[in-house]
């Protein structure tokens, strides 16, 4: 049995951007953390959390503007 996944059809343009995107806040996150856990540098870790958390929201934020933008939907 399998699943359907319900939501909008992407097309090949919007997965591609949506992958840069993911691509980009995979390499901003690793940056962070290497911040995070550096011996010899010293961070505030509450702004240090909330940086990285607007960084996230704001990659969640991108993405579900170009998801959003499709019409057609799958299982609706």
């Amino acid at each position: 049995m399998s699943l359907k996944i319900k939501g909008p059809v992407l097309s090949e343009d919007q997965i591609a951007v949506i992958n840069e995107f993911k691509e980009l806040e995979i390499f901003i996150l690793d940056k962070i953390n290497a911040v995070q856990n550096h011996r010899y540098l010293e961070v505030n870790p509450r702004w240090l959390a909330t940086g990285k958390t607007d960084i996230e929201k704001g990659f969640m934020s991108l993405t579900k503007s170009i998801a959003s933008g499709s019409t057609k939907t799958n299982g609706n």
